[in-house]
């Protein structure tokens, strides 16, 4: 396998004029190290939830959802963000909520570092996570509220 690093900010330049020029990218595998951890090579896996940054945010979003527990690879993240999905109780639904916003704003974190080179602190992205979450949550109530408003309650 032929490894080369490329720095991030060149990536889409890079493989366009390697297109323009005829090259078979398909022969060509190009590995590139997580900008975010600065340690691995960066991949699904990895990104989600192995990176130490990642990590660290999907650990704080599991404590601030009341659960204590270590962050598990990527597929079995997903298993129980699915199952807990299928649930209609208010906490599963934070939960599986929470899973979503936490992969979006992780990858939003990725792509600021690879195309702006900056990340914002954990306990930022956190704190936008658990926002976010919140007015999903409160959406979903809003949603099932019924009010009659030709009940004599409203009526002057």
């Amino acid at each position: 396998m032929k490894i080369i690093k490329v720095p991030e900010k060149e990536q889409c330049m890079k493989h366009s004029s390697d297109v323009s020029k005829g090259a078979n990218i398909e022969a060509t595998t190009y590995e590139f190290i997580c900008g975010l951890c600065q340690v691995e090579n960066e991949n699904l896996e990895h990104l989600f939830f192995s990176c130490s940054y990642s990590q660290e945010i999907w650990k704080q979003v599991l404590l601030s959802l009341g659960v204590n527990r270590t962050v598990l690879p990527w597929h079995e993240e997903v298993q129980i963000a699915e199952k807990k999905s299928r649930s209609t109780q208010k906490q599963a639904c934070k939960y599986s909520i929470a899973f979503i916003e936490s992969v979006y704003c992780i990858w939003l974190q990725r792509n600021a570092k690879v195309f702006r080179d900056h990340v914002d602190p954990v306990k930022t992205v956190v704190s936008n996570i658990m926002f976010n979450v919140e007015c999903r949550c409160k959406g979903f109530l809003w949603k099932n509220v019924f009010v009659d408003f030709d009940s004599s309650e409203f009526s002057s």
